[in-house]
């Protein structure tokens, strides 16, 4: 560790004012020990529309998730592990009755769902070695593509101080795997930049791009919730994100012929809970 990170780390931990760099450079601060828990909000909506028809789906997903840092090297990076505490989710469609697993109501669930979804809480769902940057290093179980392009903290850190109006992106590629699609690779970008930055907590704005989009309506489906955008809040002394809210509202015209349309609305917002 450099004299300058060293300082830094020294001065959090004491509660000391990191003065004008606002509490030292962008890294994540992991501890051996420490548990990381979020709660997590994720509503979508889409509309189908044909000619003669209109078809609205919607789902809420709230959830509880937690990181649990196993290990840290002398570089950094840690070893995390993924759990999910609670989950409630709820499956509206039309003219059906809406599907329902909440882990905390089990009577309350659609059995099927309830079947699928309860076994999946509490349990290690990854685990991963992030470096300081948010960088995935190595997936030791779980999805490697998933989290090569979908980041576990949401975006990655440059190598630099904080400043107000400093921007920079990372390479969000992706595969499209089934049943979204056959394998086809996309090569989309994340790009952040820093709106505010006061009392040692940043506001980045972040937007993801995708920038070999197909010219086929019907091929641009599954991609359209790939391009989100909103605020991402980082604590710059404690080196954790505490606050995102990305959305996505896009309406491709002509999917299915004259007069069709597809709209995804999408909002996720996740909150560190102290």
């Amino acid at each position: 560790m450099n004299p300058c990170m060293r300082l830094a780390v020294v001065a959090c931990l004491f509660g000391i004012s990191c003065g004008s760099a606002e509490a030292g450079p962008w890294i994540f601060r992991w501890q051996k020990g420490q548990s990381l828990t979020y709660r997590v909000q994720h509503d979508t909506k889409v509309t189908d529309v044909l000619p003669g028809s209109r078809l609205v789906m919607a789902s809420r997903l709230s959830l509880v998730k937690r990181w649990e840092i196993d290990t840290v090297d002398d570089q950094g990076t840690a070893t995390i592990r993924l759990k999910v505490i609670a989950m409630r989710n709820e499956q509206l469609r039309p003219n059906a009755e809406p599907l329902v697993f909440d882990s905390e109501n089990p009577d309350k669930s659609t059995p099927e769902l309830h079947a699928q979804m309860s076994k999946f809480i509490g349990k290690v769902l990854a685990v991963l070695r992030v470096d300081a940057q948010g960088n995935v290093v190595k997936t030791l179980e779980g999805s490697a593509t998933q989290f090569a392009s979908d980041l576990p903290f949401l975006i990655r850190l440059p190598f630099a101080e904080p400043k107000e109006g400093q921007g920079w992106e990372r390479p969000a590629d992706f595969t499209l795997a089934p049943p979204f699609g056959t394998g086809e690779k996309y090569q989309a970008v994340q790009q952040c930049q820093v709106t505010k930055l006061n009392n040692g907590q940043a506001q980045l704005q972040v937007s993801t791009t995708i920038k070999n989009m197909p010219q086929s309506p019907s091929a641009q489906l599954p991609l359209v919730q790939k391009q989100s955008a909103g605020e991402v809040a980082f604590d710059v002394a404690a080196g954790r994100i505490v606050r995102a809210d990305l959305r996505v509202d896009r309406e491709i015209m002509g999917h299915q012929g004259p007069g069709s349309s597809y709209r995804f609305e999408s909002r996720y917002t996740e909150h560190f809970v102290d």
